[in-house]
């Protein structure tokens, strides 16, 4: 190593450690609506600085595996931040009720009993290997699977580009995080988002046994296929219908006879994964549901319902589609370029091997190690991701079919990183690698490309919504009213009661019954100030808000369905008790027309 290459590795190593020290000198006291902005400015100096070097010590060092630990130890931090900040839990919505189902297998109970048994089994594991709460355990399975998305990202790009650039393309298209979209696929607790992040196994594992079949990696994928079912179903699916065209198409451009896809190792290995999917969600009645549901909502022929709800709230709050858009997928767009050139190559090559191209091959591109076979097959599974996206649109079943864009996204990921190696290798900035000027230049736009990555990373103001985090006030609020609860039926106004319930008390049958009186919560009417709000209950209620609920709708929603106004009617107005604050949340009792 040259002195230049020490010198970044080492200010790479001390503002990394620096970056770390400040994090988890500064844990979150009080609820944080946005963990970029709730921790302390210095860190994301420190950070900035530690990727700042790291990419100095990627393109001119030569060490990229020294460069590459950094910046994904680097990035990992930033997914890691709500555990280094000491967050009670990362997202107040499904992941309470993981919460409650980890919690539940820790105290006895059969995972497999629960429709996604994998992530709680992985939790009750890693809990039994540490030592540590399941809690804990939650927020740190983001981390693991961020790690595994990463590092396999790079493994395929080296097998699909057949040399060592290859992987340092597949890790840095890995750290853009391109299969979370903040919409439907999160970095917290989300077994979903997880199985997507995780995909990437199975695809390196069919592309190693279709270059060398073996009964070792016949038996490999088959283990991968069984996690992924129980992870998550509806992935598993995508997984299964991907690797079987892949397959498909990888026996048809060898022979080109159909007859011959029967003897192919990974279609036979997709057949034995079908019925081990179908034998699974076939014993789940959920699947029943939501088939019916997606079947309902084609025939009803309301697939825009969901956008059109968001569109309106947005342009309540100044904002649009296209806005949204653009914060949220902006850097899946730039890098949407790079998979473009790998697809467009891949057609090339394709049309070459089928005659409808006759021309020769431009000599600078056939000195470029691609397998061009591997990177077809894996255009064309996208078949069957766009299959599904469509008929989960046309559903209009809530967000999910961006679950199928976010899953789309993590096999665009390997054709960026192939993208990326060929643009770099035909491009004239291969002979201008000795400038200054460019190696400068390349520097601050990989260095900012990160950056802005990692601003997606969690959710965030920046995309209308809070980073989700469940501070200890709010807990303690909470379990502070279940503890003293006499009956009287509970409302929210928009943090619904049953979450904290559910994982409070999770071995509790139906906790959400006993307080709020049925399954589904109650809320205030919006805008309820000099409404007599007590005169609208015929029992007395107890109103529950958290500092969230009055940050969301005083300030980002700017008053949507409650303004301050709200808020302020509740301490003035006769008839209604505040009981309890201590911060986090606040208990009003309002006294029934009966009553007061």
């Amino acid at each position: 190593m040259n002195r230049l290459e020490k010198a970044a590795a080492a200010s790479s190593i001390t503002f990394l450690a620096l970056a770390i020290l400040v994090a988890a000198q500064h844990p979150a006291t009080a609820y944080e609506p946005s963990i970029y902005t709730g921790t302390p400015m210095l860190y994301w100096v420190c950070l900035t600085f530690a990727l700042l070097a790291g990419c100095v010590l990627l393109l001119v060092g030569s060490r990229p595996l020294v460069s590459l630990l950094v910046l994904g130890t680097s990035l990992l931090t930033v997914v890691a931040l709500p555990m280094l900040r000491g967050y009670w839990l990362l997202g107040g919505g499904d992941p309470m009720g993981h919460l409650r189902v980890a919690s539940q297998v820790a105290n006895g109970a059969d995972p497999l009993s629960i429709l996604y048994p994998g992530m709680p089994a992985l939790v009750e594991v890693i809990r039994e290997l540490t030592g540590l709460p399941a809690r804990i355990v939650l927020v740190l399975v983001g981390p693991i699977f961020f790690t595994v998305f990463v590092v396999f990202s790079g493994l395929i790009g080296r097998q699909l580009t057949r040399d060592p650039s290859g992987l340092v393309g597949g890790v840095v298209a890995g750290l853009l995080l391109l299969p979370i979209n903040l919409v439907a696929t999160h970095l917290y607790p989300h077994p979903n988002s997880y199985s997507i992040l995780f995909a990437p196994v199975g695809l390196f594992l069919a592309i190693s046994l279709v270059r060398s079949p073996d009964r070792a990696r016949f038996t490999a994928l088959l283990f991968f296929a069984v996690a992924m079912i129980v992870y998550h179903p509806q992935q598993a699916m995508n997984v299964i219908a991907v690797l079987a065209v892949f397959g498909v198409v990888w026996a048809l451009t060898d022979t080109y006879r159909i007859r011959d896809i029967a003897s192919e190792p990974l279609v036979s290995a997709t057949a034995v994964m079908g019925v081990l999917w179908m034998t699974w969600i076939l014993a789940q009645s959920r699947f029943e549901e939501t088939f019916v549901t997606v079947v309902i909502g084609i025939l009803s022929a309301s697939p825009t319902d969901v956008t059109a709800g968001r569109g309106g709230t947005l342009t309540q709050l100044g904002s649009g589609v296209v806005d949204l858009v653009f914060r949220l997928f902006f850097i899946d767009i730039v890098a949407s370029f790079f998979a473009g050139i790998a697809v467009i190559c891949s057609l090339v090559w394709a049309a070459r091997e089928v005659g409808f191209i006759r021309s020769s091959p431009n000599p600078a591109a056939t000195s470029i190690s691609i397998d061009y076979r591997a990177v077809f097959c894996l255009c064309c599974a996208f078949v069957p991701v766009m299959g599904f996206f469509g008929v989960f649109l046309a559903s209009g079943v809530t967000q999910q079919f961006m679950r199928f864009i976010g899953f789309g996204m993590a096999l665009a990921t390997i054709l960026v990183a192939v993208g990326l190696r060929h643009t770099l290798e035909l491009s004239p900035i291969r002979t201008l690698r000795r400038s200054t000027v460019v190696t400068i230049v390349a520097v601050v736009l990989l260095t900012s490309a990160l950056v802005g990555a990692s601003l997606t990373y969690h959710t965030s103001p920046l995309n209308f919504r809070d980073t989700g985090h469940v501070s200890e006030a709010s807990v303690v609020g909470y379990d502070t009213q279940f503890d003293h609860h006499a009956g009287v039926e509970m409302m929210h106004t928009r943090t619904p009661i049953w979450r904290y319930a559910y994982a409070l008390e999770p071995m509790e049958p139906a906790p959400m019954v006993d307080y709020t009186g049925s399954y589904r919560d109650t809320v205030p009417p919006d805008h309820f100030a000099n409404r007599s709000i007590h005169e609208l209950y015929d029992t007395d209620r107890l109103l529950l808000t958290t500092e969230k609920d009055r940050w969301l709708d005083t300030e980002l929603y700017d008053g949507v369905r409650y303004s301050d106004a709200d808020f302020r009617y509740l301490i003035r107005q006769p008839g209604i008790d505040r009981t309890y604050d201590n911060g986090g949340v606040q208990a009003y009792y309002i006294h029934s027309n009966e009553t007061s």
